[in-house]
């Protein structure tokens, strides 16, 4: 039985169903692949081997790309190895993709999904035709048995949070003891004797990595691969958006580490010493500890956060359908997190700058640095000894820029850059709290030069 959110209109149906079947004609019998070259033997350590009697079930082939992109696949019939590649499986992918969109399926499955059940289809299609009808009903089959309601957590790295709290569609919490014993006992429970030591070694060091750091945790209805996925998605934008309140936006050479554990990105070593008479140390550490500090968020500090604007630019991120300028507020929240993961202040400044010019100008015709300085001026104050300081400011930084982009160079100029940092972060601030007042890019920029010529 499909509900509502199933439906497809028959004739969109009718075409897919149409598109899907026309690949039968793309199927091709393959040759066995034999390059001839025989690859090297190397020392790096084999960990597991997988022998034959371990496989469980049919082997799948494809084909990927140097990106690691699938672009064919394959199947055996009758002792020949048939296959769908290259421009028929892009055809396929790009079936695959428009469905992916339909409502009945776009938060439910992920393209990837649907590629498979397009190709399971055509594989059955070929070896016995008409057995399982039209493709549309056989993939709605598919899905109402392949969704589950899901809760995912995605840890945060180097964050520690007092209390729970909602942003960007997640709600960002302590991953407590109580959560990890809980773990334990599903992990024992599910173990036999020989397992169960496994298991309690696992949760050790799992303690160790992840209890009391925050974590994403993100409830979805939909399959269990796509939930992970999708779920990896928003914890990612909910960190960049995030990692602008973590004060390294303001610190010419100091980055943030919050972002999903894996991607925080520290720069560590690792050294083999032999010594002289024949002993050998290892050595291994952070090059950069100014970065390893955990980000310890209080109840106190989302307090002040929220004062800044956390709030509003959450409820921007999770609106159905948002304005003109609200669309402006998120595209430049986005370029100017970029800021605040990455501990080199000429970095920073490309990407406040580039934040700032997708803002403040109108098109690629206007003048770029005097425009866009008076315009930050005249919107975050109404002080004429300030607006000139911010005008030269600015200036100055661009000048810091070009010789870095052109020639380079960076700075040591940290006093200037500093200034900067802290009057974009009052522009950042100033436009999120004002995302409500305009209707789009136009209205705000048309708002600020009058103001010019008041």
């Amino acid at each position: 039985m499909r509900n509502q959110t199933d439906e497809i209109h028959p004739s969109a149906e009718d075409n897919y169903n149409k598109k899907v079947a026309a690949l039968l004609g793309v199927i091709a019998k393959m040759q066995q692949d034999d390059n001839g070259h025989a690859r090297f033997q190397s020392d790096v350590h084999v960990a597991l081997s997988i022998m034959e009697n371990d496989i469980i079930g049919e082997i799948q082939e494809g084909l990927v790309d140097y990106k690691g992109t699938t672009v064919g696949r394959y199947f055996f019939h009758h002792g020949d190895r048939y296959g769908v590649i290259n421009e028929g499986y892009e055809q396929l992918s790009r079936i695959a993709e428009t469905i992916q969109k339909l409502n009945a399926f776009s938060e439910k499955v992920s393209q990837k999904y649907i590629e498979e059940k397009i190709f399971t289809w055509l594989k059955n299609e070929f070896i016995c035709p008409t057995k399982i009808g039209d493709f549309i009903p056989y993939l709605l089959n598919e899905v109402s048995q392949a969704v589950e309601n899901t809760t995912i957590l995605v840890p945060i790295a180097n964050t520690i949070v007092e209390a729970s709290f909602e942003f960007c569609g997640v709600t960002i919490r302590s991953f407590s003891k109580a959560m990890v014993d809980e773990m334990a006992t599903m992990f024992t429970s599910m173990a036999d004797e020989i397992s169960r030591l496994n298991a309690e070694r696992f949760i050790s060091d799992f303690r160790k990595k992840y209890q009391g750091y925050a974590v994403a945790e993100i409830k979805l209805v939909c399959e269990p691969d796509f939930a992970s996925d999708l779920a990896i998605n928003i914890t990612a934008r909910a960190t960049d958006l995030l990692g602008i309140y973590s004060g390294a936006i303001l610190m010419p050479n100091v980055k943030c580490t919050s972002r999903i554990r894996g991607c925080e990105n520290i720069a560590t070593y690792f050294t083999i010493i032999k010594r002289a008479g024949g002993g050998l140390i290892s050595k291994n550490g952070i090059l950069d500890n100014a970065t390893a500090h955990s980000w310890c968020i209080s109840q106190t500090e989302l307090t002040e956060m929220k004062k800044y604007g956390l709030d509003i630019i959450s409820q921007i991120t999770t609106k159905k359908k948002i304005s003109d300028f609200e669309s402006t507020v998120l595209n430049m929240a986005f370029l100017y997190s970029k800021a605040a993961f990455t501990s080199d202040p000429m970095e920073k400044l490309v990407h406040m700058l580039s934040a700032l010019e997708s803002t403040l100008l109108r098109n690629e015709n206007e003048p770029i640095q005097q425009n866009l300085a008076e315009r930050v001026a005249f919107f975050i104050t109404q002080e004429l000894i300030e607006r000139k300081e911010i005008i030269k400011n600015i200036k100055h930084v661009y000048g810091l820029r070009s010789r870095y982009l052109h020639h380079g160079h960076s700075s040591t100029d940290l006093n200037e850059i500093s200034k900067f940092f802290l009057r974009v972060w009052m522009f950042y601030v100033n436009l999120v709290q004002n995302s409500g007042r305009f209707s789009s890019k136009g209205a705000f920029l048309d708002a600020i030069d009058d103001r010019k010529l008041s």
